[in-house]
């Protein structure tokens, strides 16, 4: 069950630099480029960015709000295709020992499987010195992972057992999706 009032999707400005056909287009709000015509068709900013092409898609969803317990954002949803290869990188709220208080669904509705997010990324390096933390257990950590082959829905779902304040404490809550279609 989804309830609608649950769910506050961040709609501030993002700016999105997408390189289509040899050419570069920014917009506020979404970009949808068909690269046949190396044009850009922009629409009025939205609750997420999306840049896509015939064989490419990249999508980023900013998280605000609470998500009721046990209830879903679809992130990724294709009618026509399919991932041939892809990435998923998300800051989400996480427990004291690093794990997601949400999980990240993918396959060919109605069918699911739970994708492996692996551990929290912790610290970003530069020259073999810790130059960031990405990751504070019990408050947000990064995840990043592999998106399955064949599959054309993504869901973040609620998993840990109460309704989940993605209102950012230490930064921003977001997922980014990256994929190859055919």
């Amino acid at each position: 069950m989804r309830s609608n009032n649950s769910i506050r999707l961040f709609s501030g400005v993002v700016l999105l630099l997408v390189i289509v056909g040899g050419s570069f287009c920014s917009s506020l709000g979404t970009v949808v480029a068909d690269s046949s015509i190396f044009g850009s068709y922009f629409q009025s900013p939205i609750k997420n960015t999306t840049a896509t092409n015939p064989s490419f898609v990249s999508t980023y969803v900013p998280l605000t709000g609470v998500l009721s317990k046990g209830n879903y954002i679809n992130l990724m949803g294709l009618k026509t295709s399919k991932v041939v290869k892809g990435d998923l990188s998300m800051q989400v709220p996480c427990d004291y020992k690093g794990n997601p208080r949400v999980a990240v669904i993918a396959g060919v509705l109605p069918n699911f499987k739970t994708v492996n997010m692996g551990n929290a990324i912790t610290n970003a390096n530069l020259n073999g010195r810790p130059i960031l933390h990405l990751s504070v257990n019990s408050v947000s950590c990064l995840y990043n992972a592999v998106i399955p082959t064949d599959i054309t829905n993504i869901a973040l779902v609620n998993i840990s057992g109460k309704d989940l304040n993605l209102n950012p404490v230490n930064g921003e809550y977001a997922v980014i999706i990256t994929a190859q279609l055919r």
